[in-house]
């Protein structure tokens, strides 16, 4: 599991099944990131995560991404899914609409990026 940061995008792969726990380190290296701005958008690309979500998983993790993120993370991110996990996508972005955090769920990376740089900063002029 590796991040990158480019700008106001945070991308974090999960190249493996990994345990919640695993997750929660990490977020908490990007929350220590000098180089990650608060409010950064991010990208979770979850194409290989084969973990079963429930509404009661998800309900109780959203708090502690949130909590492990802090000021790092912004009201809105992207989920990149495999075909065969939209259901799954589509429950965590219930549960996270119900937390205040908008959540596109995506199966093209390119798409998911698009949609994220409709909620970067406004450039100064």
């Amino acid at each position: 599991m590796t991040y990158e940061f480019d700008g106001h995008l945070v991308e974090i792969t999960i190249d493996r099944d990994t345990t919640f726990a695993e997750r929660v380190a990490l977020y908490h290296q990007i929350r220590a990131d000098p180089r990650v701005p608060d409010g950064a958008l991010i990208l979770l690309d979850a194409r290989l995560h084969v973990e079963t979500l429930t509404q009661a998983i998800v309900a109780e993790r959203i708090p502690l991404i949130k909590q492990a993120l802090g000021p790092k993370m912004g009201s809105v991110f992207a989920i990149l899914v495999s075909e065969d996990r939209k259901i799954d996508g589509m429950l965590f972005q219930v549960v996270a609409a119900e937390q205040n955090v908008r959540v596109g769920i995506f199966i093209n990376h390119a798409m998911a990026k698009q949609w994220l740089r409709a909620y970067l900063p406004p450039i100064a002029s």
